[in-house]
């Protein structure tokens, strides 16, 4: 395995196909995740290293097509409304179930 294989060893990009069941690992999955999330503009709600990541995006947001094309499965929950710095906006609510 390469250095940069190891550094990046979880990366939401690249979903674990086996399950985690080291608590480290699934922790190191979990970062990885809400990373990418955040990057993506969007907010995770869930406590961390929940086996279930609620996340909000915003309503144009393309966030949950592309975790379907990283092998995700996005459940979407509805919507919801988030305070922000340019005041109240409409969120849509998804979950991802993250390997056990």
């Amino acid at each position: 395995m390469a250095y940069a294989e190891r550094k990046n060893r979880f990366d939401p990009r690249h979903p674990p196909t086996v399950p985690v069941r080291d608590p480290a690992a699934r922790r190191d999955l979990w970062r990885a995740l809400n990373s990418f999330v955040q990057e993506n503009g969007a907010w995770v709600t869930s406590v961390p290293g929940a086996k279930i990541m609620r996340i909000e995006i915003s309503e144009h947001s393309s966030l949950a097509d592309r975790l379907r094309e990283l092998g995700y499965l996005p459940i979407d929950c509805g919507m919801s409304t988030r305070i922000t710095a340019s005041g109240f906006a409409a969120v849509s609510v998804i979950e991802i179930d993250l390997p056990r």
